[in-house]
């Protein structure tokens, strides 16, 4: 998947509010259309002209229901989030969400690199390097909308980006799995390697740039990413490739593709 619409995000428990514009229209359609309504429908269109929030999974049928296009609230969402109760998110989602894009492959690479995507579904990104992760935010920015981040400092002189539950839940839906990398195992989404070459070195710069280092003494480039295996140091150096993350695999075939 590369282009992430409405009609691919799960419906449970992720909440949009809609403009204002787009509401007037709908006022107007079920005016002339002289539709009846049951209460429930109702009391979230009152919802939704008020400005408050509603449930993506309202939104689906209601879209089905009076046959109007998924595509047209696409473009008139003024916030996409997992929490009813909160504005956290992203506001003026860029739906749909194209990962086919230099800053789409970058936040990819980045989460594969020095970040994550954790068991909560929360998107992280560290590095020492303040301009990496001002670039990584630059990119996330573009591809998603104006998401809400917090950036912290900490003790281990690292700076780490906080992204919100939504773009975790959206990032899952590319194929990259929750938790810990060494355990998860996966590899780089397949639709890369059918991307332009510039746009790949995007994904190869970002990766290195987080796991990569120059080795001056014998002029080695190398990459490292950890993965627990369930077999001995002789067995792991007999069969390297083998054992290998799934990552770095997958690297070396976009290296030499």
């Amino acid at each position: 998947m590369v282009k992430i619409n409405l009609k691919d995000i799960p419906s449970g428990r992720i909440y949009l509010r809609i403009n204002k514009k787009l509401m007037g229209r709908i006022k107007k359609l079920l005016e002339k259309s002289h539709t009846v309504l049951p209460y429930p429908v109702k009391s979230q269109l009152y919802r939704m002209e008020h400005g408050q929030k509603v449930s993506l999974s309202f939104i689906k049928n209601f879209s089905l229901n009076l046959e109007i296009p998924l595509e047209e609230f696409e473009k008139n969402i003024d916030v996409i989030t997992s929490i009813k109760c909160t504005e956290v998110g992203i506001k003026y989602p860029k739906v749909p969400i194209n990962f086919a894009t230099k800053e789409g492959i970058r936040f990819i690479a980045a989460i594969m690199g020095d970040g994550e995507l954790n068991k909560q579904l929360q998107v992280r990104y560290n590095n020492q390097n303040k301009k990496l992760v001002e670039l990584v935010l630059k990119s996330t920015k573009k591809l998603f909308g104006d998401v809400d981040y917090k950036l912290y400092y900490r003790k281990d002189r690292t700076y780490q980006l906080h992204f919100p539950k939504i773009v975790g839940i959206i990032t899952s839906l590319l194929g990259i799995k929750s938790g810990y990398k060494s355990k998860t195992n996966y590899g780089i989404p397949s639709f890369i390697f059918n991307l332009d070459r510039k746009i790949q070195a995007v994904f190869i710069r970002q990766f290195f740039n987080d796991e990569g280092n120059v080795r001056l003494k014998d002029r080695r480039v190398q990459v490292k990413q950890t993965v627990i295996v369930n077999t001995s140091k002789k067995e792991i150096k007999l069969n390297s490739l083998k054992y290998a993350h799934k990552s770095l695999i997958d690297l070396q075939k976009l290296l030499i593709n």
